[in-house]
Formats: structure tokens, C-alpha cells, sequence
């Protein structure tokens, strides 16, 4: 919570759509080294390969970003 507090993101939740079963999270992450976020994400493995961090990254970025750039 508290990168959420500070700087407005962190990570958040992925769902399946029709059953609302968790497969992972996504977010942007405010690491020391680097001036801009980083973008992490992290799926359990049976959801791997089937283009979901893909999907949640591009709504991530379509929110987020012209919030904090």
C-alpha cells in the first residue's frame, strides 16, 4: 500500500474476465535506479504463453502512463 500512497501505482490484480479467478498481477513499480517506473508482472504458469501479461500491460500503460510521463 504504500507504493500506492507515494506514488500513485503499484501492483494490481489480473482476473479472468468470466470467473473472476486471480492469474497474476501487473503494475508499475518505482524501483531507486531507475528515473521513470518499471513495469513488472508475474502470472502462474498455467496462464503463461497465452498473451494475457499482454493485454494487462497495454491497459496498465493506457491508464497509467498519461497519468505519471
Amino acid at each position: 500500500m504504500a507504493s500506492y500512497e507515494k506514488h500513485a501505482f503499484g501492483l494490481y490484480l489480473v482476473e479472468l474476465k468470466p470467473t473472476k479467478s486471480a492469474i497474476g498481477i501487473c503494475g508499475l513499480l518505482k524501483r531507486d535506479e531507475f528515473t521513470l517506473p518499471d513495469l513488472g508482472f508475474a502470472f502462474l504458469a498455467q496462464y503463461c504463453g497465452q498473451c494475457y501479461a499482454l493485454e494487462a500491460v497495454n491497459l496498465l500503460l493506457s491508464v497509467k502512463c498519461r497519468n505519471i510521463l
